[in-house]
């Protein structure tokens, strides 16, 4: 008799309901990861849109200019 084999996130099934557990865990894995992804590429989108440049100089603008 061999000793069951378990996955890198998971342990080994001991139980008569753990695949069902197992697939629920993935179901909830992916859930999480597709919604993600799209957020981290904006995210990086408006990071390389905005990043500040060097040979660019903000300077004051509207009535509240100092002197």
């Amino acid at each position: 008799m061999t000793a069951p084999k378990g996955t890198t996130q998971l342990p080994p099934q001991l139980w008569t309901i753990a695949p069902e557990v197992d697939d629920m865990y993935t179901f909830i894995s992916w859930v999480s990861v597709v919604p993600f992804l799209p957020f981290v590429v904006f995210m990086l989108y408006y990071v390389g849109k905005y990043r500040r440049r060097s040979r660019v100089n903000a300077e004051p603008k509207g009535h509240c200019q100092l002197t």
